[in-house]
């Protein structure tokens, strides 16, 4: 679970500033659905707290951050890879070719260069429809 903290308007995206409930910890998370569709996380409020999933744009690297490997979990049409963070957030990423060499549990690199919402309670981000 997600408190909306603030939200960064950039025209047609921005950049939503969540804190997660469970660990206090602070992410930045782009939003560019409001270009995609009109079924989008514009319904989102400051002070709300909503269940979000969030994808690391990136890739497994060895020079990364350390996550957990969860398993698979599709949102949307899109098969991705379940990781844990060292404070066990949740987090999504692609899976690369990756996901049939890795075990329930084993630890990766990510390197990553942003944060992206692609779910809002039971509203999936545009591109993943």
């Amino acid at each position: 679970m997600y408190k909306l903290q603030s939200i960064e308007e950039y025209g047609t995206t921005r950049v939503l500033i969540l804190e997660n409930v469970d660990t206090g910890r602070q992410e930045r998370c782009f939003d560019d659905s409001l270009l995609l569709d009109f079924n989008n996380f514009e319904f989102m409020k400051v002070g709300n707290s909503y269940q979000c999933k969030i994808l690391l744009v990136g890739k497994v690297d060895s020079a990364g951050e350390l996550f957990t490997y969860l398993g698979k979990e599709r949102v949307g049409s899109k098969k991705l890879l379940k990781l844990a963070g060292s404070d066990q957030s949740l987090y999504y990423l692609d899976e690369g070719g990756v996901w049939y060499t890795l075990q329930e549990n084993q630890s990766l690199m990510v390197s990553y260069s942003r944060k992206d919402l692609i779910q809002v309670e039971e509203t999936i981000h545009p591109s993943l429809r």
